[in-house]
């Protein structure tokens, strides 16, 4: 429709549609009839990644590479939210992990420690492990990812904690280990972040309390009034 007055609903649905069809994150190539921003909260907001993530893991699988959404969500966010460079990412992911089970690798030696503790994991706690093979418990593993969230956006970057290991933490591990309550919920969030910096046609509310961002049709600025009133 035409209509500018057309709720953040109406223009989230037709957001979607592009991101499904496979134009991104940026959905300039279309544009949007209204002529005005809109608003969207994180629990519309939200809904953008997650299409991207589900093409992302249906295009892989009918390439016959495996991959979940959640892995698919943090290599498209480690690529700035471009599809074909977290496709690319993601099977080769799928291939090296392959290998390591047909070496091997990865499997948890009756008897063994934590890297970083030293000690056996007290239950409920649990030795895990990624392709590399290294050892470390949940509490330790929970204990790097808070650390890590601290620097912000470059946590989605934190590697296997062995020196000259250069594995990256998977999605599942992070869901897995990170403590819930305060830890887990800046990690969905620094999902929405990083996405919305992403994306030359959405912004943030300038107000440091508030987590709506304002869609843009054209990159020209605009005046936008937010429902916090900012």
């Amino acid at each position: 429709g035409s209509d500018s007055r057309h709720d953040s609903a109406a223009v989230l649905v037709e957001a979607v549609r592009l991101c499904a069809a496979g134009r991104g994150c940026d959905w300039r190539p279309a544009g949007w009839c209204e002529g005005g921003p809109r608003l969207l909260p994180p629990s519309e907001l939200q809904l953008l990644p997650r299409a991207m993530a589900a093409r992302l893991v249906a295009t892989l699988s009918a390439q016959g590479v495996p991959a979940s959404e959640t892995n698919a969500s943090l290599a498209l966010a480690r690529a700035r939210w471009q599809p074909a460079a977290a496709a690319k990412a993601l099977a080769e992911e799928a291939a090296a992990a392959a290998e390591a089970t047909s070496e091997g690798g990865g499997a948890a030696a009756p008897g063994s420690v934590c890297g970083i503790c030293f000690e056996p994991p007290a239950p409920p706690a649990e030795l895990l492990s990624l392709r590399c093979g290294h050892e470390f418990c949940s509490d330790c593993w929970g204990g790097l990812m808070t650390t890590a969230l601290q620097s912000g956006a470059g946590c989605i970057h934190t590697r296997c904690p062995q020196p000259d290991c250069h594995v990256l933490l998977p999605a599942e591990l992070w869901q897995r280990c990170l403590p819930a309550g305060t830890a887990a919920g800046a990690w969905s969030m620094l999902h929405l972040r990083s996405f919305v910096d992403a994306n030359a046609l959405l912004c943030w509310c300038p107000s440091a309390s508030c987590s709506t961002a304002a869609a843009l049709v054209t990159e020209s600025a605009a005046d936008v009034a937010c429902s916090c009133g900012t």
